[in-house]
Formats: C-alpha cells, structure tokens, sequence
C-alpha cells in the first residue's frame, strides 16, 4: 500500500534524493505547484489587507460633517410665496448709505443745487432704470445679454437732468474698492456709462469735500470756475 519514494530513499540520502528529483521531469510539474500552494495565499492576503486599508481611508474622507447642510433657497417666483415668505417676518428699516457715503451727500446736494439747472441727486439707483442698450446697437440676444448685465447693478448717486435722464455717475471709492470682484464689477459700470456717454465722477477715500464740490462745477458749469448761480426759471 505505501510506496517508497525513491527521491528520499534511506540509501541515497537527503542530498543525493533531492538532485536527482530535481533532475527528473515528473517533478517539475509538482515543485511547481507546490510553489504556486505557497505563493498565491499570501498574495491575496496582502492584497486583502491594501483593500482593506483603501476603503478605510475612503471611509474617513467620507465622513459626515458635523454641521448642518444649509437648506436649499425656497422658490418664491409665484407672488402667493411670496406673500407667504414675506409674511413669516418681521422687517426693518436699514440705512440707504454707509457713514463714508453719507458724509458726501449734503455736498453732493448743495453742488447740485447751486450749479445745477433743474438737476436733481439720487442715492442708491439702479442701473438698469437708467441706461439700456440701443436698438440698433447689436442683435436681440446680444442687448439682452448686456442689460442683465447691469440690471442689478446699483450707482452709489445718480444725477440726473430736469427730463429726468442721467448726466453723471457719483461713486464712492472706499478701501473695499480694489478686493473681490469689487474691481470687475466698477469696470462694468464705468464700461456701460462709457458707451452710454454719461460722465463718471469718483469719490476717492478722504477726499476732501471742496475738491468734489469744483468737480461738480466743472460738470455742471463747464463754462466757468466760478460765478454767480445760474438761473434755473
């Protein structure tokens, strides 16, 4: 029932059986698949423990944030949403201009006043209520895509004529100026009124106060730098 196996014989010894198994083709088929028994396990294994450590890190990435997700915005185009919306709070007056605005406007209102013809100062205005494309400037798509982009764009104080139709562009220029999208979004202010021919006037940070007055008189009265108040009747 048991045969010897003559690789391992007691005769030929421990050396002598295993150069001569070597030897032999009817045992490279078993070294081979006894190499392979001891190989492959390992290499799952490994291959097992990467995974495993791959999907941990994936885990850890994926880890919920403690804080809340922000709600998405409500859609209010329908008026009855809005009334509803409007209708769960309370609301409450905010000043029209900041402190640095505000310390201009009685100068703005009295240069206006003195060197103006029927011209009136708005606070506030938008843009969009004020200039728009001309018709025959572009095609539709074009001039529809130049209005959105100054529609919600506001002028710190707007001077407009006795016909009610802006002259010029008051803005204010404080330290904000030059941060953020700040600066893109003057230039496409200052590019519209270019191209609409209205006058721009910049309020620079500390600017002293006579100095914006002689620029209101250099628009209003261009003729002369100084003077009696020219008649409105």
């Amino acid at each position: 029932m048991f045969q010897t196996n003559p690789y391992f014989s007691a005769s030929s010894g421990l050396a002598s059986g295993l150069a001569s198994g070597l030897a032999s083709a009817d045992w490279l088929p078993l070294a081979l698949l006894a190499v392979l028994g001891l190989v492959l396990p390992l290499l799952i294994r490994g291959a097992t423990r990467r995974g495993s450590r791959r999907s941990g890190f994936r885990r850890h990435k994926a880890t919920v944030s403690p804080w809340p997700a922000a709600a998405p915005p409500r859609n209010v185009a329908n008026p009855l949403d809005q009334i509803d919306a409007v209708s769960k709070v309370s609301f409450e007056t905010v000043p029209l201009l900041n402190a640095s605005e505000y310390r201009y406007l009685p100068v703005l209102e009295a240069a206006t006043r003195d060197f103006g013809d029927g011209h009136r100062l708005m606070a506030q205005t938008s843009l969009g209520e004020l200039i728009r494309p001309s018709p025959g400037s572009a095609d539709a798509a074009a001039r529809d895509a130049a209005y959105r982009s100054i529609n919600s764009k506001r002028l710190d104080f707007a001077l407009i004529d006795r016909r009610g139709r802006l002259v010029a562009a008051i803005e204010y220029q404080g330290s904000g100026h030059h941060q953020g999208k700040a600066f893109m979004r003057d230039a496409v202010k200052r590019e519209a009124l270019r191209r609409a021919g209205v006058a721009f006037i910049e309020i620079e940070a500390d600017m002293p106060p006579p100095r914006l007055r002689e620029a209101m008189q250099r628009l209003l009265r261009p003729e002369a730098a100084t003077g009696p108040r020219r008649s409105t009747g």
